[in-house]
């Protein structure tokens, strides 16, 4: 046995007792595509065998359908869970790919569960005399300007909770944001680096994702069609545009 099926095995003993489908998604492997294509098959059909052979067993009818029929079910629904992560991270993969070579990014601002936009909040938080770094932020994301530093959150934190987060910084600042198309950034935080500890910096980005989630996939599946899509982004260029004017304003207010 070489280690990746060595490997498979953990992942299908740790899979064989989730429920959760977020729960079997952070358990299976991210980092590397080829990885996860060769685990998550590898999970489907070993699911599949254990299914068919509970199947097989001799079971009266009663048998079957006190104990097998229950199992069954839910290594179906494993196996289905399983598709479902496969789907998911095939377009994730797509979009990021297609991502990197976009000149101009429309920016989708996520909000609070009463409406507010959690950047506006969060620029509470960072000092005046930074106003100007956030625009700069903004200005980077806009033009997807790529820099040998701008790198995913998770290879700073090498969390899977962060897998598809990306940050813009300019020194102190970051700006974190997640892929809804190629063109469309789904910006979820803004905020200061405030330690030097990767796993204690990241933390209030992991409970912002986490926050925002329901939204993000909810604008997923909306900008499938391209007419909300774009009444989407002229919502949130008004957005864009009273965020520039709070950080211009601030920036003359502090120089004046």
């Amino acid at each position: 046995m070489d280690n990746r099926e060595k490997y498979l095995e953990q992942y299908y003993q740790a899979v064989i007792f989730l429920e959760n489908k977020e729960d079997i998604k952070e358990a299976l492997p991210t980092d590397d595509y080829s990885n996860f294509t060769y685990f998550i098959d590898g999970l489907i059909k070993k699911l599949n065998d254990e299914k068919q052979k509970v199947e097989e067993k001799p079971f009266s009818q009663e048998e079957f359908e006190e104990l097998a029929k229950p199992e069954i079910q839910a290594l179906e629904e494993k196996i289905n869970i399983c598709r479902a992560i496969k789907e998911e991270v095939e377009e994730e993969i797509q979009i990021e790919k297609a991502a990197e070579f976009v000149t101009k990014k429309e920016l989708i601002f996520a909000k609070t569960d009463r409406g507010n936009i959690y950047v506006e909040e969060d620029l509470k938080d960072i000092p005046k005399e930074f106003y100007d770094t956030v625009s700069t932020c903004i200005y980077k994301l806009e033009n997807n300007i790529q820099e040998s530093n701008n790198e995913k959150a998770k290879s700073l934190t090498n969390n899977a909770k962060l897998k598809d987060v990306h940050s813009v910084k300019e020194w102190k600042v970051r700006l974190f944001y997640r892929h809804l198309t190629p063109d469309t950034a789904f910006v979820i935080i803004a905020r200061m680096k405030k330690s030097y500890n990767d796993k204690k910096d990241m933390a209030p980005v992991i409970d912002r994702r986490k926050k925002t989630d329901d939204e993000f996939q909810e604008l997923k599946r909306m900008m499938k069609d391209q007419e909300t899509k774009q009444r989407i982004i002229e919502e949130n260029r008004i957005i864009k545009e009273r965020i520039k004017e709070k950080l211009n304003k601030k920036g003359r207010k502090k120089n004046g």
